[in-house]
């Protein structure tokens, strides 16, 4: 069965797909307003959509919509400022996937975005899962169009493991600045903010994220618009903050969004306290609070993109910190068109 964009059961069949794919929660559709917002661009026509089983059971999907580029005007296909993406579910059956492959290959090809394909710019992301198939047409169709590709990898800490193993996969780093603080050399607590604390404790807590994210910045990185879309992911219990202090004085704040069973770390800032880093604790704690709320998957961000790309030396030691937790990689391909 076929689900397309404007379907009322797309929305939870997109994210039901998601939580049993390897795909980033970024993908989830209550964070689309969130990238709506600040990729600010206007959608031509949505190409997205969803093969089911017969049990109703979503197989494989994607998410593509085209856009004008304001200044050139050439017709783009990607995902409000994201590549657009292809997912399948882990938990079926290979044949079954294959089979459905091939099906998705013939709507796709019906809907006309191969041959949208044939004349836009796109960036369209494939987890590798969808490489396993013993028809790989799939991915082909996407490939022919293609000048360009490079293997992307996401760093996936993996939250049902027990704590041991979870601390156990820390770097030294994390270890000494966690054991520091427990030895009780600074006194410090982490404050939760979620869907249950007040709406004045989630405004005046983003608030502070903000402040603590101006000040290690040295400027404004994004509209307020896109602030309160972030508080208001908060209320909805689609996202949680956390704000470290030392003494009273707020040290560190990190957010992150989630889904049932997925997290993604998306922004933090922090001051230094005495000269003591104290980030990797805090982050640490908000793993095991992640943890115990239910969540599965924590997905940190980019990794080893400096392989593929020139990147500058901030986003390398930032894509550096995020490997101090552990986790493992979940490896896709970026297939692009930019000229």
């Amino acid at each position: 069965m076929i689900i397309p964009f404007n379907n009322l059961d797309f929305p939870r069949k997109w994210d039901d797909l998601l939580e049993s794919s390897n795909g980033n929660p970024i993908y989830s559709y209550k964070q689309l307003e969130y990238y709506k917002l600040i990729s600010r661009q206007r959608c031509v026509k949505d190409y997205s959509f969803i093969l089911t089983g017969e049990d109703g059971c979503p197989l494989i999907g994607m998410a593509a919509q085209v856009f004008n580029d304001p200044e050139t005007n050439d017709s783009c296909v990607s995902y409000f400022g994201n590549p657009a993406v292809l997912l399948s579910s882990t938990n079926a059956a290979t044949n079954a996937l294959a089979l459905a492959g091939t099906q998705f290959v013939n709507k796709l090809t019906e809907s006309g975005f191969l041959n949208e394909l044939s004349k836009s710019l796109f960036t369209i992301k494939v987890y590798s899962d969808l490489f396993n198939f013993s028809d790989t047409s799939l991915v082909e169709s996407i490939m022919k169009f293609s000048t360009s590709s490079a293997p992307t990898y996401e760093r996936v800490i993996d939250l049902s493991n027990d704590q041991n193993n979870i601390y156990r996969d820390l770097s030294k780093s994390v270890k000494a600045a966690i054991k520091n603080r427990d030895k009780g050399k600074y006194n410090s607590n982490t404050l939760v903010i979620d869907q249950n604390s007040s709406k004045v404790e989630i405004k005046l807590s983003m608030q502070k994220l903000r402040n603590l994210h101006y000040k290690s910045a040295g400027r404004l990185t994004r509209n307020t618009e896109s602030w309160e879309i972030q508080e208001k992911l908060i209320y909805e219990g689609s996202a949680v903050l956390f704000l470290g202090h030392i003494n009273d004085e707020i040290v560190h704040a990190s957010y992150f969004l989630r889904t049932e069973t997925k997290s993604y770390y998306g922004v933090s800032a922090n001051q230094i306290f005495q000269k003591i880093s104290t980030s990797h604790s805090y982050i640490y704690d908000a793993i095991l609070y992640l943890k115990a709320i239910g969540v599965h998957e924590l997905y940190m961000g980019d990794q080893y993109e400096n392989l593929s790309r020139k990147i500058d030396e901030k986003t390398l030691n930032i894509s550096k910190f995020k490997s101090y937790f552990g986790g493992k990689l979940v490896a896709s391909m970026l297939f692009t068109k930019l000229s």
